[in-house]
């Protein structure tokens, strides 16, 4: 019952940080914030912070780094990070396989947006809402890792 009305809460906030992201390329420090309290508390129910927070430290650490390079926004990092602790290791590859897929594919859904209107598509500087795909891509991952997770409560 109590996993369930986690998931239920981070949903909300997976839309919110989506629909901010979307209308101003923005995620909030404190969606974020939000994100990572319920991520941590379902890592700790289903017993993978033991090993998760190694990988977000890494994701993190790597992050960093491809934002200090303008590969991808730091508020994308950060929300990853905050997601990623509820995720088990062994589907962290799924996921960020899933974040580029769906992450590719709204980027060619914006270019053709863009070809179609008749605009440049030098006017997607604005960038790509990546909270989308890694909010649907992390939701599916901290699913998957609750539902093999070994507790007798839910």
């Amino acid at each position: 019952m109590v996993v369930k009305l986690l998931l239920a809460f981070l949903l909300g906030l997976s839309v919110y940080a989506s629909y901010t992201d979307i209308r101003s390329r923005k995620i909030s420090n404190l969606t974020v914030l939000a994100v990572f309290i319920f991520s941590l508390t379902i890592s700790y129910l289903t017993s993978v912070l033991n090993e998760s927070w190694i990988v977000a430290s890494k994701i993190l650490l790597v992050g960093f780094v491809l934002s200090c390079f303008g590969v991808i926004a730091a508020g994308d990092i950060k929300l990853l990070t905050a997601y990623s602790l509820a995720i088990n290791p062994e589907f962290i590859l799924l996921v960020l396989i899933m974040i580029g897929l769906i992450g590719g594919l709204i980027a060619l859904f914006y270019l053709i947006k863009y070809f179609l209107k008749g605009r440049n598509p030098d006017t997607l500087m604005r960038g790509i809402p990546y909270g989308v795909p890694i909010s649907l891509s992390c939701g599916l991952g901290i699913v998957l890792t609750v539902l093999s997770s070994p507790m007798t409560f839910g």
